[in-house]
């Protein structure tokens, strides 16, 4: 069974446009790699396993020893749930997982699209360039910015940074990893042409992007 981590909430605060930004403060030292993400619990009941409660994978925009940062869409129950959570309320999770989306170990440069919430695993991986040296490249597609201190420290760090409700992606060369919005990575998809390992889909009701096609 896998082992069960608890954090505090030390922060929740809307992020704009349908758009929600958690911290939260692990009681165990926890380590997570950049592109994981861990499974939470919720007190809500599954309507379509009675008897239990729903879980809800969100992927972590932003990792420390102790604590991580969570960046959804409020599209459903759960992540409505999450939003709605105060400071010292509890969080129970399983993870990290996942070993397919990660940032690879290379040095040549890399670039990151990210539709809305896709920058949430994207950001962790854009930190991780940083702090290994490596220059990047990142697409953020939102239609609301935020974390708008995070951005100025990306581009203060030498990553160049392109934020607009919608971009028109060109490819230059560099290993690109996608991450956000299914449907808008399934139009741009083919103008990277990543493997499959460095595509990380989000199907879930977006009326928020939408609004900006």
């Amino acid at each position: 069974m896998a082992e069960i981590f608890t954090a505090t909430v030390v922060s929740s605060e809307p992020a704009g446009l349908g758009f929600h930004m958690v911290v939260a403060e692990v009681r165990v030292p926890f380590a997570a790699l950049p592109g994981q993400w861990g499974a939470f619990h919720t007190d809500l009941p599954n309507p379509e396993k009675p008897g239990q409660t729903l879980r809800r994978a969100w992927s972590f925009a932003e990792i420390g020893t102790s604590r991580f940062r969570l960046f959804v869409a409020t599209v459903g129950p759960a992540t409505r749930w999450l939003a709605a959570r105060s400071p010292g309320d509890t969080l129970s999770f399983t993870g990290p997982w996942g070993s397919r989306f990660r940032l690879d170990d290379g040095d040549g440069p890399v670039g990151f699209f990210a539709a809305g919430s896709g920058i949430s695993p994207i950001g962790a991986m854009v930190d991780a360039c940083i702090a290994r040296g490596r220059r990047a490249r990142l697409l953020w597609e939102t239609p609301s910015p935020s974390m708008l201190e995070r951005v100025e420290a990306w581009k203060t760090a030498g990553v160049h940074v392109e934020v607009a409700p919608r971009l028109h992606p060109q490819p230059d060369g560099a290993t690109w990893w996608l991450a956000g919005d299914g449907a808008r990575l399934d139009e741009v998809e083919s103008v990277f042409s990543p493997t499959p390992e460095r595509i990380e889909r989000f199907y879930t009701p977006k009326p928020a992007m939408q609004a900006t096609a």
